[in-house]
């Protein structure tokens, strides 16, 4: 299977996710859309730089690639019994 095959699986078999994920993406671009077409050189340069912080930071620790420094969150996997329960409709939801 090819990337762009991979890709088009992907999103269409988690379509609620991905199409979540461009609305968030279509609001935030609707967002910087509204401060240029308003002239609010102010909070679009905060805007910017708040980004280029954000990328400075993600370049310094991509180049040092120290992935063990990475926080790892983990999750408690569900028991069967549990799950059990909530599929059948009788666990927290």
């Amino acid at each position: 299977m090819s990337n762009a095959e991979s890709a088009v699986s992907a999103a269409i078999l988690n379509r609620a996710s991905t199409l979540h994920d461009l609305d968030v993406l279509i609001a935030q671009l609707k967002s910087l859309r509204d401060l240029i077409a308003n002239g609010d050189a102010e909070k679009l340069g905060a805007l910017m730089n708040e980004g280029a912080q954000i990328r400075r930071v993600w370049l310094e620790k991509r180049r040092a690639a120290n992935w063990a420094a990475e926080e790892i969150t983990r999750t408690e996997m569900p028991k069967a019994s549990d799950f059990l329960k909530q599929f059948i409709g009788i666990g927290r939801k």
